[in-house]
């Protein structure tokens, strides 16, 4: 029975209202309140942190042997329920189901009443060390600020027998083109003891392409712990549809919850493959419980796919072919979870995948279902983050453990998934308030400016010292201990290894190597934004080479594009973000707290002052943002596997107006950057040492030039032309020749003394054959 629909609300909060939760409460002066849904939708309870609930339904008693269950499939974030004056319990998490027996309140009455409170924080500029709702918590680049409390997905009734699935997992321990290993694992709710027989079909699903999620509810899975069962007998077949198998399995069960796994073993599996490596075949998986003589208790249904995936040194491998993954870090999709659209996330799943990129990582949140089938489906690779950002007290030890639980159970049938993270910046040093260190905005019209790197204007910053000097402080504070890194993360990692062996594991994100064994994580390296210069990662990987293994954090912000919102969306006043007349004496501390601005990072490399209007200024941050975006990825990709496994770009899109790092705004109009990360992602490319920005005459160069492919098969036949061109002269250089499987190869060194003659200077190369792609490099020749 679905409860969706209008219910009554009432702002919460100051202890329980005596009543509430009883039928006879008047609640006729509440206000109406859509399910799912968001409070601050509602006019009367925008501004409320907690909101109380109340819906009226009937229904039959239950019958005997039937048990009923209340299902709630996703809130924010927060509650106590109770159903006709019984309370139920406490929930307390935003993306996993919560269910209750609800048995025993239902009996003897066909007329009943829901009542829960619901509170939700208020999104914030700093991170919360108690909520665990990640990157949802968290204004204002990400999300504007305001209150997403809410049920933001249906609630249910439903009905089971003596035995209910509360959980299942699916993983695939191993899998060849000869034979795939699944393990299932189950958490069953047994009214009492007994014996019962487990029924498992594994088979192809009929229709590949198919958006549909399977299951009664939307959160229907969950990985556990592998082990075998005691008292358990079992029995595998060939069922009677083509590559369809089936697993029978008795149990004895005690009273209440029981753990039970198994395995299936499925002949010649149709391999599920990113996209580039081959097809995306999935299988459905039908589990059933019941008695031994056949009776039905209650099934589920998941939808998988088969494969392997490892890593090594942030070197990935699926089904034994080593990749080398160029990501982006998907934001929340939306400020309103329940008003997600499924085609939107297909939408920006398939921009992601246009864009040469393989993988993406669901940055400090867990996403709304269809993210997950729409990467299934495109054979995009996921990262997942879990909702833990920032330092987190001492007692939450144990709901961090229970967040991964709940994640692992959420999303982790899906095979994109090829990586776990438990806690994202645990020492909260990369993710910071823009709108601190405020003196910033004093000189918001900007510093004296001097020429720059490839024709913009920066700031007089003695190249970056003192920015510099903050990455030098993180590097410090990094080796001092931390209760965050020695016993939360280690612990939440040992409960996402146990809930999933199949799937590589890393404790936390964004920490620098650090003692005893000078190992960090992915790095949060932003050079050339928060920290240093944008030309100083090739001598910062030189240093350090294992803080540049996985890149996972690196950009620049920019305005939004320029089209006007839909017809049929007016905008708010606040969508003129940068007012011309006003130039350049905006509110920039208010485009920082409600827009996201990093004020300070923005005044060291695109100053507004410099520019007398504001479209010249976001010309200017446009033209910046893709440059260090592509530069940054080159540098990455030469330096493939030696030592760098891959990166991710922060962030792809926006999900309201911002100032923000994203490549798409919150339109998905695309920034330059966007088209700049393509080109760079192309599976074979042509990139040189990058030219000094300043050149002097009489000066020697030697300037390598290499060529990257992520083919894996060798590519001949290739020829690459080098120019360099000045003022009153130019040069060329050729070569011919093949690139391996998978690597960087160099092709040859330019070797140059740079003219006497003041102006512009600029390489071109150009590859041709087999593969095309080009590139260019420009700097100036000084007196």
């Amino acid at each position: 029975m679905d409860l969706s629909g209008i219910w009554v609300g009432s702002p919460g909060g100051g202890g329980l209202l005596p009543g509430f939760p009883e039928d006879r409460f008047n609640d006729s002066d509440w206000l109406p309140v859509e399910v799912p849904g968001h409070w601050a939708r509602v006019p009367g309870l925008s501004d409320a942190t907690a909101v109380r609930y109340r819906r009226r339904f009937n229904q039959q008693p239950p019958a005997a042997g039937e048990r009923r269950w209340l299902v709630f499939e996703g809130l924010l974030y927060q509650a106590d329920v109770w159903l006709n004056g019984t309370y139920l319990g406490d929930m307390e998490g935003y993306f996993m189901a919560h269910q209750f027996d609800v048995t025993n309140a239902m009996a003897g009455r066909r007329e009943h009443i829901l009542a829960l409170e619901l509170s939700c924080p208020t999104r914030s500029s700093r991170v919360s060390g108690h909520h665990m709702l990640g990157s949802l918590g968290m204004a204002s680049e990400l999300l504007p600020p305001g209150n997403p409390g809410g049920i933001w997905a249906p609630v249910g009734i439903e009905s089971t027998g003596e035995v209910r699935i509360l959980d299942l997992g699916v993983a695939t321990r191993s899998c060849s083109d000869r034979r795939a290993v699944v393990v299932l694992q189950a958490d069953l709710d047994a009214s009492r003891a007994g014996l019962v027989r487990m029924h498992t079909t594994l088979g192809p699903t009929q229709n590949e392409v198919e958006h549909t999620t399977l299951g009664p509810t939307q959160n229907e899975v969950e990985h556990t712990t592998l082990g075998p069962t005691q008292n358990e007998v079992e029995h595998t077949t060939l069922g009677p549809t083509q590559n369809e198998v089936e697993n029978t399995s008795d149990h004895v069960l005690a009273a209440g919850l029981n753990h039970v796994e198994w395995q299936v073993e499925v002949p010649r599996p149709r391999r599920w493959w990113p996209h580039r490596l081959g097809d995306r075949p999935r299988y459905e998986v039908t589990v059933e419980v019941g008695t031994t003589q056949g009776g039905l208790s209650d099934r589920r249904r998941v939808r998988t796919g088969l494969r392997e995936v490892s890593m090594e040194q942030w070197r990935f491998s699926i089904n034994g072919v080593r990749m080398f993954l160029k990501g982006t870090s998907f934001g929340p999709a939306s400020p309103w979870w329940a008003e997600v659209d499924r085609a939107d996330m297909y939408r920006d799943v398939e921009l992601a995948k246009n864009a040469g990129l393989d993988l993406i990582r669901v940055y400090g949140h867990v996403a709304p279902p269809s993210l997950y089938e729409a990467a299934d489906e495109a054979g995009m690779l996921v990262w997942q983050d879990l909702p833990l950002m920032g330092p987190f007290s001492r007692g939450s030890r144990n709901a961090a453990t229970a967040c991964a639980r709940a994640a692992v159970g959420t999303v982790g049938a899906h095979p994109s998934v090829v990586l776990w993270c438990g806690h994202v910046d645990p020492l909260g040093d990369s993710t910071g308030d823009p709108t601190e260190n405020r003196k910033g905005s004093e000189n918001r019209k900007g510093s004296k400016s001097r020429k720059g790197t490839e024709n913009w204007k920066g700031t007089k910053s003695r190249k970056g010292t003192k920015s510099r000097n903050g990455m030098a402080r993180r590097l410090v504070g990094h080796q001092r201990p931390s209760w965050n890194l020695s016993v939360l993360d280690r612990g939440v990692k040992r409960e996402l290894e146990r809930r999933d062996p199949t799937r590589p594991v890393v404790a936390y994100s964004g920490v620098l190597p650090h003692l005893p064994r000078l190992d960090g994580t992915d790095t949060h390296l932003w050079l050339g934004w928060k920290w240093g210069h944008e030309r100083d990662l090739e001598q910062f990987a030189a240093r350090w080479p294992k803080a540049v293994r996985f890149v996972s954090q690196f950009g620049a912000q920019s305005p939004p594009g320029d089209q006007p919102p839909p017809a049929d969306q007016p905008p708010p006043g606040e969508l003129l973000l940068l007012d011309p007349a006003a130039w350049p004496d905006l509110d920039w501390v208010g485009l920082a707290r409600d827009h996201g601005l990093d004020i300070l990072a923005m005044n060291r490399h695109v100053p507004p002052g410099d520019h007398t209007d504001p479209a010249l200024w976001k010309e200017a941050a446009w033209a910046y943002q893709a440059m260090l975006v592509r530069r940054h990825i080159e540098t990455l990709r030469r330096l493939k596997y030696r030592p760098v496994g891959g990166f991710c770009h922060h962030f792809f899109a926006d999900s309201h107006p911002a100032m923000s790092t994203a490549l798409l705004d919150w339109q998905r109009w695309p920034k330059p950057a966007y088209e700049a990360l393509a080109q760079a992602c192309r599976p074979i490319i042509v990139v040189a040492d990058r030219l000094p920005a300043e050149l002097a005459g009489g000066e020697e160069l030697e300037i390598d030039v290499h060529v990257v492919s992520d083919h894996h098969e060798p590519v001949v036949g290739l020829q690459v032309e080098a120019t360099l061109e000045w003022s009153g002269g130019e040069r060329a250089w050729s070569w011919a020749g093949a690139v391996g499987s998978d690597e960087c190869v160099r092709v040859g060194t330019l070797r140059w003394r740079v003219p006497a003659v003041c102006g512009p200077a600029t390489l071109r190369l150009q590859l041709l054959g087999p593969a095309e792609a080009t590139n260019r490099y420009d700097a100036i020749i000084g007196g």
